[in-house]
């Protein structure tokens, strides 16, 4: 008597992009990043080497995975979205410290005096 063999169920097959477009699906997040960077306009910022820092320090910017060091000290091209990250960095920092120069020597911002008066006023 012949043996049956059962049939496998065939696996599904990844969905194929549409014309003019790749197929990503086989990409790891990081390669997929990479090529939408590769892909953006390209802008040239500046990072300040800080006080004390060698000329060749970087400084690094990670997407999705995808790890990008720009060079400190040096105009470079980089995409509009690493751009505007480097820059948002920045001006976050710019803000920390500028209030810790606010603060008063208890460590203290106007803002926090100013949050504990509205709260203290709010309980009476």
């Amino acid at each position: 008597m012949a043996e049956t063999k059962e049939k496998k169920p065939k696996a599904p097959k990844a969905p194929k992009a549409p014309k003019g477009e790749e197929n990503t699906a086989s990409l790891g997040k990081a390669e997929v990043m990479r090529r939408k960077l590769a892909k953006q306009e390209k802008v040239a910022i500046m990072v300040p080497l800080a006080p004390g820092e060698r000329e060749g320090s970087t400084i690094s910017v990670i997407l999705n995975g995808y790890r990008q060091n720009i060079r400190k000290g040096t105009y470079v091209h980089v995409a509009k979205q690493v751009a505007e990250i480097i820059m948002e960095s920045q001006q976050m920092t710019n803000e920390a410290i500028q209030n810790y120069f606010l603060m008063d020597s208890n460590g203290r911002s106007k803002a926090m005096k100013d949050k504990d008066v509205k709260v203290t006023s709010d309980n009476e």
